[in-house]
């Protein structure tokens, strides 16, 4: 019983350690204190400022406080997160408290965390964000940038979207969209397939062989949380291949034994369905209406349904044998792989875009025992959304 109090004593006493920061805090009459800083989660809020991490605490609120800085790492040249004292309303009361600093420029952008977030932008002066003001204060600082109106507001009441706005403003940039955001799409497949050699009894050799298909489905788009232009990107699609091979192979059985002289002409035919599913994260790089994007994830298919048609003539000693046989390539029935892509997206309206996709995917089907066949995919997509 010893032996796990001290445990627990000394497992309180490490994350009391970690809990803290190095940081520096400026008073009210301009003092600063530098050490070790933890924002207590209370009501009101409470700075713990040590001057050594095992220093007597001291605290401090809103009231005593102008700012104070998490630092990254020993070097005060590198900060980490910024906090300011701010006067805020709450239920019809003025408070101060404590505003993480969000975004910084031109127009700054706090965080109040209560129960709910509380919101401030400032260009000369603050202004707190509520749920009656908010379309309007944020169509004042768009200015010409066409943010939406009503339920098809773009700008959301949320530190992502309120984040990846300001930080557009103060790059001289629209805000284009944010949510999360669904499309149909529709494109052309370059594809091709490579079976080995032990994928049926009859092949003769590994052999490749192309083909074309139309390409469409569903996509999904969403934002990653307080990320700037990096999303999550997924789509569904229905797949549907026809790939032809003729093969050769002539064996000899030398001077010795003309009439063991073989040619082997086999012709075979493949028709698969399947239904594929992408996710990747996107990351963008907006230009005015144009957002150029690198993509790269996982990729995987579902067999849905699967034919296949061999024909073999055996030439032997001047005659011809011929044999055929359906159904002989067996494939198991998920492929996995991966895929990336490159694009570039128009918005011809806030939230409303068309996308044009270059993409390659590649899918294995195998067993634990035997490779069975690759498919590589080289294709292009137009996208919409809804």
């Amino acid at each position: 019983m010893k032996i796990i109090f001290f445990t627990i004593i000394y497992l309180g006493y490490l994350l009391s350690c970690l809990s803290q920061s190095r940081g520096y805090i400026r008073l009210n009459d301009f003092t600063y204190l530098t050490g070790f800083i933890t924002l207590e989660n209370s009501n009101p809020k409470k700075l713990i400022y040590k001057r050594s991490i095992n220093g007597a605490p001291q605290y401090y609120t809103a009231q005593n406080v102008l700012n104070f800085v998490y630092l990254k790492g020993d070097s005060y040249d590198q900060i980490d997160r910024k906090f300011l004292a701010v006067d805020i309303e709450v239920d019809g009361r003025n408070q101060k408290e404590f505003a993480q600093i969000l975004v910084e420029g031109n127009l700054t952008l706090y965080m109040v965390n209560l129960k709910k977030n509380i919101y401030l932008l400032e260009d000369q002066s603050k202004i707190q964000l509520t749920d009656e003001n908010f379309e309007e204060i944020i169509k004042q600082f768009a200015g010409s940038c066409d943010v939406g109106d009503g339920k098809k507001f773009y700008v959301k009441h949320n530190s992502g979207s309120l984040t990846r706005f300001v930080k557009s403003l103060n790059a001289n940039k629209c805000y284009h969209y944010t949510g999360s955001v669904f499309g149909v799409f529709f494109g052309y497949n370059f594809a091709k397939v490579k079976l080995f050699r032990n994928s049926f009894i009859e092949n003769l050799r590994d052999f490749s062989t192309n083909a074309g298909n139309i390409k469409f489905g569903l996509n999904f788009d969403t934002p990653i949380k307080k990320e700037d232009h990096v999303s999550l990107i997924g789509q569904i699609t229905f797949d549907k291949y026809n790939f032809i091979h003729d093969g050769f192979l002539k064996l000899t059985g030398g001077i010795a034994n003309p009439l063991l002289d073989l040619e082997i002409m086999q012709h075979v035919e493949f028709d698969f369905s399947f239904l594929g599913f992408e996710l990747m994260p996107k990351f963008s790089y907006p230009v005015k209406q144009f957002s150029p994007f690198l993509m790269v994830g996982l990729a995987s298919a579902f067999l849905l349904d699967q034919k296949s048609q061999l024909q073999k003539e055996v030439t032997q000693a001047g005659s011809v044998i011929v044999s055929q046989k359906t159904d002989f390539l067996t494939l198991t029935n998920l492929h996995l792989g991966y895929a990336w892509g490159l694009g570039l997206q128009y918005f011809y309206k806030p939230g409303k875009y068309v996308t044009l996709e270059l993409k390659n995917s590649k899918l294995y089907n195998t067993t634990v025992s035997r490779r069975i066949m690759t498919i590589n995919n080289n294709y292009f997509t137009l996208k919409t959304n809804f």
